[in-house]
């Protein structure tokens, strides 16, 4: 738990600012508003639809990890498409 501890804080402190720099000055509170919504939905979502899938694989707790195998490798598939948050020069 502390390898992931410390590797979601890298996202989350390098991802707001990203963010922050794609967004038009008129728009930055929509865009920051949802990035707080998608990261909180996921973190509402996942917990939830990992224990369901463990739940119809009769408790195996090993589908867990299989679980989150799958997603990542998802997130890896749309993450390919990020062609921006390159860095800038003063």
């Amino acid at each position: 738990l502390l390898l992931a501890g410390v590797t979601w804080s890298l996202i989350l402190v390098n991802s707001l600012p990203m963010v922050v720099d794609m967004a038009p000055q008129d728009r930055l509170g929509a865009y920051t508003g949802l990035y707080y919504l998608s990261s909180q939905a996921s973190a509402i979502a996942g917990p939830i639809m990992a224990g369901k899938i463990i739940q119809i694989f009769h408790n195996d707790y090993g589908t867990g990890f299989i679980y989150g195998a799958v997603t990542l490798v998802i997130a890896l598939f749309f993450m390919w498409f990020v062609r921006r948050g390159e860095a800038l020069t003063d």
